[in-house]
Parts: C-alpha cells; structure tokens; sequence
C-alpha cells in the first residue's frame, strides 16, 4: 500500500492512528475573537447548497471566520488542511482517513488507502471512498478545506475533490477556504448551482467590527477619527486593521503621519505572503504598474511593454493579491491603498533613480491620455518635472476652469518655479485670471 512516511514528520506510529498529524487535519482554535454573526448569517443561508466557497486575500480573517463559526453553532466538523503534498494521491487519501477517523472515532475500520491496484481507476476508487466518507459521518457535519489554493489547478488532486463534491448528501455540508477564485476543475459545480460564494466585498470588516475587533485585541480607546481613517485606509482588511491600530496606540504614532509611514510588520507580511511568491516577471509588472492609480490592462501593457498584461491582472485577480477589478464601460483595476504603498516603497528601491523618475514621467503621460488629470499632475508634481506640469496646466485649464477647479489650478501654479511661470505668457495670464493670488 501507498502509505506516505515522511509526509509531516509522520512515523511508521502513525498508521495506528494514535499520533496523526494534528495540525493538518484539526480545527485551529482562536481565543478573544470577533464573533462576526452577520458573516455566521450569510454562511448559515449558504447552506442551501451543498457548498459554500469562501475566497479572499490573505489576512481577511477567513480561517478565523470559519473556526469560530463552527464553534458558535457547535456543529461537528471534518478540518482538513491542503498543502502541496495532497498533489500526491495517496498522501490525500491517507491523511484524509485520519481526518475520518477523528471525525468519527466509533468507527473502527479505517477507509482504504490507495493501493496500486486502485490507480488504474481512481475516479470509481474516489466516488466510493467519499460515499463511505459522508456515510460516517453526523448529519450536519461539515467538511472544511482551508488553504485551497496550496494546490494547482492542474492537479489530479482537483479531480478528485470535484469527484467527491459532486456526490455530497443532504446531510452534509462542505466549505473551502481559498485565497484564489475557483479553480477550472470545480466550475461545472457552480455551473450546477451547487456553491455559495463568498468573497472580499462580504469578507472585509465593516467600520463598527473593526472597532469591535480592536477593543477585543485591548487596542480600543481610539477617536472616532482615528478608527474612520484606519477603516478608509486598509479597506477593511483585518490584519491591517490591527497593525494600524498597533501603531497607533502602542507605539504612539499620530496616525496623521501614517499617511506616509505604513507599519514595518505590513511591508513584511505583503513581502512574504505576496510579492516573493511571484515570478520576476510578475514582481516587475506589479512594480510598475503600481504607479497608476487605476488602470485598464491597455494602460498596464503601455507602461510596462508587457503583451501578456491581461492575463497577468485577470490572475492577480484570480489569486486575490490584493487587486480589485471593476466593469463598467471597461475593466478597471486598483490595488488596495496598502498594497500599494507597499509597491511603490519597493520600487524606489529597485529602481536607480534616473529609472523611477522616467516611470513617474511615462505613468504621467498616460494617466493624463485617459483624462485622469489630476492623478497625472500629481505624479508630475511628485517627480518635480514641471515642464510636464505646466504643459498639463496650460492644456487643460479651460477645462479645469469649466469645472470649477481653481483650486487645483491655483495648487499646481504655486509649486512651480517662479522663473518659469514668468517666462511663460499663458501660465503668467492663467494667475493674473486666478480668483485668488496664487
């Protein structure tokens, strides 16, 4: 038989039973936590289907929700943790006989393994390894799969997860945890109508359970303002939400100077959990196109030269990093405000500085052929390269002006040099016109 020693420091001890690898196949437990009973009302209606598909980036609280979840409705529960080893058959098969056998401990015999004489036909050895599964188990029961995303959607594992989701009874119900979208091998299930999503937009705190969050962490005490521009800034992203907060009250920086000083400890989780995981092609996309506010893939593809600029975002997307896509006329994209900070504070790294300016100067000049003027002169301005501002000022203040935007004109003159606006009749027309002395 296929028994897979050396998976999780397992020892020859292990096929008894009496030392499984508890982190793999156990519920986490997590003390002074939210109970967040609005998402514990949206998972309890997605359990009209069979199952409920929970996706979103890292640090959104998605384990945390499904754990105190079960807790709070005290249901009986299948935890099994993925990871890259369940791309070999027999580690998931075996590990998921342990997670059985703890589920349902009354039952004394083991399911199979998958011996050699099961791998010529695995779909028949699947189909009834999970009807004899959802026969053990409690009515009610659920079956977890945190970390889905750990295996590629090009594994015979997914197969077989599709196998044994397409046969689940009335009496069971299945929830995946998962930082990307759904995988191709699972879209017949929700073609089918057989899965709930629930995704970001559910998933980030609102403004009163990120208080409620806080003072649970003792990091309440916060002003009202303090808590709106924490909640504004990290979109309600939980791990940022925390670390904002930590700053703040423990370190005692005023958040006005967070606006331009993000936590070492956010910097570091979007490194590890983000940015490394990527190949270099995909680092320098997403340091360029940082650099736009938001952005078509058009426009990603003229700033970076990258032909593959579609794919790339509809990926990102794909794997939750941290990337929101918008349709409205045409696909939007726009990194979350941390995320990107992050980026950008990357670049200026990666960059020799002669780089970065031409990044902000080319970023510039296609910001301002989308009309997103105000975002092009802001990079002008942040670049110093006042020839490309005060071109972007004589060429749209008229428009500016019908707008109403005196304000902004009258910011964008006063940053420039005096000698260049005294040298340029339409700038020098533009502040004598100005309803206020610039």
């Amino acid at each position: 038989m296929l028994i897979p020693w050396g998976k999780y420091g397992v020892s020859k001890a292990d096929s008894t039973g009496k030392h499984p690898p508890l982190a793999k196949i156990t519920r986490p437990v997590f003390t002074g936590i939210f109970p967040r009973k609005r998402l514990f009302q949206h998972i309890k209606k997605c359990r009209d289907r069979p199952i409920t598909y929970i996706t979103a980036p890292p640090g959104s609280g998605k384990t945390t929700l499904v754990a105190s979840y079960l807790d709070f409705i005290k249901a009986p529960c299948l935890w099994y943790q993925v990871d890259k080893t369940d791309d070999e058959l027999s580690t998931f098969f075996y590990y998921m006989g342990l997670a059985a056998k703890k589920a349902a401990p009354r039952q004394r015999k083991s399911l199979p393994l998958l011996a050699p004489e099961y791998l010529l036909g695995i779909p028949t050895f699947t189909h009834r390894y999970f009807e004899e599964l959802y026969n053990r188990l409690k009515p009610s029961s659920i079956i977890v799969f945190d970390n889905y995303q750990q295996v590629t959607g090009e594994s015979k594992f997914q197969e077989v997860i599709n196998e044994g989701l397409s046969i689940i009874p009335e009496k069971i119900h299945v929830i995946v945890i998962s930082r990307e979208g759904l995988p191709q091998a699972l879209v017949r299930l929700h073609a089918n109508n057989n899965i709930h999503f629930l995704g970001w937009d559910e998933i980030r705190f609102t403004l009163n359970e990120a208080e409620e969050i806080l003072r649970m962490k003792g990091l309440g005490g916060l002003t009202s303002e303090e808590l709106l521009w924490i909640h504004k800034k990290t979109e309600g992203w939980a791990a940022g939400i925390v670390l904002m907060a930590e700053m703040i009250r423990i370190q005692n920086v005023d958040y006005k100077l967070l606006s331009k000083l993000v936590p070492e400890e956010i910097f570091d989780y979007f490194s590890s959990e983000i940015f490394k995981k990527t190949d270099e092609e995909t680092q320098n996309f997403l340091l360029k196109t940082a650099f736009l506010p938001q952005f078509s893939p058009d426009m990603a593809q003229e700033l970076t030269g990258n032909t593959k600029a579609n794919c790339i975002l509809s990926d990102l997307n794909h794997k939750n990093y941290f990337i929101r896509k918008y349709v409205h006329h045409r696909e939007t994209y726009q990194y979350h405000p941390l995320f990107r900070e992050f980026l950008l504070a990357r670049a200026k790294h990666a960059y020799a500085p002669e780089d970065f300016l031409q990044l902000q100067h080319h970023t510039g000049q296609i910001l301002e052929i989308n009309e997103q003027i105000e975002d092009a002169g802001l990079l002008f301005r942040e670049g110093s390269d006042w020839d490309s501002l005060m071109r972007l000022i004589i060429k749209h203040a008229p428009l500016l002006v019908a707008k109403g935007r005196y304000s902004l004109l009258e910011e964008w003159l006063s940053i420039i040099p005096e000698e260049m606006l005294e040298n340029n009749p339409m700038a020098s027309l533009l502040v004598s016109h100005m309803p206020h002395t610039v």
